[in-house]
Order: C-alpha cells, then structure tokens, then sequence
C-alpha cells in the first residue's frame, strides 16, 4: 500500500485560497465591542469638548465686539460731551467779551475824578466781579462826583486799614453806608493787598 492518499476536490487548495488564509490571520477579523465602545466614546467626548470650546470661543469673540462696540459708543458720547463743552467754552468767552466791554463803557462813564479808583479795582477784580461792582455802586459813584470836595482827600474819623476781601465784600453790601465806607477807604489808600 502507498502512503498516499488519493486527493479529493475539496481538500485542494489553489494558491488563492492559501494567500486569503494568510491575509486574514494577520489581521483580525473583529475588533472586541468593549475596545469598539472605548475608541468611541473617545471620539464623542472630543467632538463634545471641541464643539464646547468653539463655542466659547465665539461667544468671546462676540462679547469682545460688543464691548468694544460699547467702547465706540461711549467715545461717541466723550465726543459729543466735548463738541458741548467747546461751545459753552465759546460761549463763556464771547460773555466774557460783553462783560468786559460793558465794564469799559460804564468805566468811561465814571466822572473821571472817580475813574482812577474804579480802574484799580478793575485790575483786582474778575470781570464779573467788578461789572457786579460797578453795578451797584453806580448811583453811589454818581452822588460822590457830584460833591464838591471830591478831588480832596476824604477825611475820615475813623482810621482802619482793610483788606481787599473786606472792601469786596462791603462793596457788595445792599447798605449804601457800607458802600460808601468802602469807597472811602480805598480812595484814602486805607487797605492791604
């Protein structure tokens, strides 16, 4: 007897068979579900994380735009605030500008005994101040240039100094003999600067 078996059809093999057997052992066939469910979940936590992160990130981005569109609109209303300012600026000034023409025509109008007096204390006083003053003392000015002794010194029994915060403020007294106290300090030089 031969040791040789005779071959049946579907014990031989082709060599296309043999080269699939091999292939398929080299890879596995099936990837475990627990590995599959692992890898997976991965994945999704990822895909959660980067669509949380990306919107944050948008969210950032826009809350910077709005802030910054903020920043826009309080430098528009700085602007505005500014545009105000400059004209109550040039208002101011052109005031100031009729104030003090005001004070140089009602100056001119002082007798000019008087006018010396009053023009030192221009130089003392605001503008305001001294067109405050001149208002009202023009009566009293009037009354003292029509005196006879004006142009003499004005003889006082009393002999206080005052200040000029003093005069200022007997000068803007509604007492007329305040007022006249104070003229006559000032033109008897009787204060401190």
């Amino acid at each position: 007897m031969s040791d040789t078996k005779p071959v049946e059809e579907h014990d031989a093999k082709t060599p296309e068979d043999t080269t699939s057997q091999t292939s398929e052992k080299s890879t596995p066939e099936s990837i475990p579900f627990h590995r599959f469910q692992e890898t997976n979940d991965k994945k999704k936590k990822l895909e959660e994380e980067l669509a949380a992160y990306k919107a944050k990130e948008s969210q950032a981005h826009q809350q910077k735009l709005e802030e910054e569109g903020k920043y826009e609109e309080l430098m528009q209303q700085k602007e505005q605030e500014l545009v105000t300012a400059k004209k109550a600026a040039l208002k101011a000034e052109e005031a100031m500008q009729v104030i003090s023409s005001s004070n140089e025509q009602m100056l001119n109008e002082i007798p000019e005994q008087m006018r010396s007096m009053a023009a030192n204390l221009k130089d003392k006083l605001s503008p305001t101040e001294f067109h405050d003053w001149l208002q009202s003392n023009r009566s009293v000015i009037n009354e003292m240039a029509a005196k006879p002794n004006l142009g003499k010194s004005i003889q006082s029994s009393k002999t206080d100094t005052y200040t000029m915060a003093e005069l200022k403020k007997m000068w803007r007294s509604d007492d007329e003999e305040e007022v006249e106290k104070a003229n006559r300090a000032y033109n008897e030089g009787r204060f401190a600067q």
